[in-house]
């Protein structure tokens, strides 16, 4: 297969940067955005088969005299954090979690096994890929913040909703009136509960709390597919 030179794509939707893998099958939506003079947030952060901080730069959506870039994971799932690997241990940039899903990013935990599968794949990331012998999940990660619910970071509040995975999130800029719900939810319904970490009351549980939310957002940013309006 032919190894493409531009693997990740871009586009602006309400002010905000999506960006994507176009050639991973299970590709997520990974959300940049400027919070404040010289901070920058970016809500995950994709497999990592290529380096997403190289691209951010390079592509100057990321100046390179950015003062800090907070990362948060919205969940373990190697779609989401895989990348974590090009932005853990750098200069200026904050690692953040919630606390439920640290350690299975920390230690390299992959519950998901799509990543190894060739077809998953449409096109190489790299020379010489070989899918099975890709570190999905690379261990040794280092998380400088481990979130809880009700957490505020640089004015966005984090709100634990599990389900899909035990820490997962949504995070709520009530300023701007718009909730990253990460694979809480999606236009076309629930998530999926059959990894080993799932648990289906709890997902029960955050699509009330989600219901109750509503009124706090206009419009909602998913993992996947398109964004969502809170009607």
């Amino acid at each position: 297969m032919e190894v493409d030179s531009t693997w990740f794509r871009h586009n602006v939707e309400h002010g905000i940067t999506r960006i994507e893998e176009k050639f991973y099958n299970d590709r997520a939506n990974l959300w940049f955005f400027q919070q404040r003079e010289g901070v920058y947030v970016l809500i995950d952060c994709g497999t990592g088969a290529r380096d997403l901080l190289e691209y951010l730069i390079s592509s100057r959506l990321l100046p390179q005299d950015f003062a800090l870039l907070i990362l948060i994971l919205t969940h373990q799932h190697n779609d989401h954090a895989g990348g974590v690997r090009h932005f853990h241990n750098k200069p200026k940039i904050q690692v953040c979690i919630h606390e439920h899903d640290a350690e299975a990013v920390q230690t390299g935990r992959d519950e998901v096994k799509w990543g190894n599968q060739p077809d998953i794949w449409q096109r190489p990331p790299q020379e010489n890929w070989n899918a099975e012998e890709f570190v999905v999940m690379e261990p040794g990660i280092t998380i400088n913040r481990l979130l809880r619910d009700g957490d505020d970071v640089e004015g966005l509040s984090i709100i634990h909703l599990p389900g899909h995975s035990p820490g997962c999130i949504g995070i709520l800029d009530t300023e701007r009136r718009r909730l990253f719900t990460g694979d809480v939810i999606y236009e076309i319904g629930f998530p999926i509960l059959s990894f080993p970490s799932s648990n289906a009351n709890n997902c029960v549980e955050s699509m009330e709390r989600l219901r109750i939310l509503c009124t706090e957002f206009d419009f909602g940013y998913p993992g996947h597919y398109n964004v969502m309006t809170s009607k």
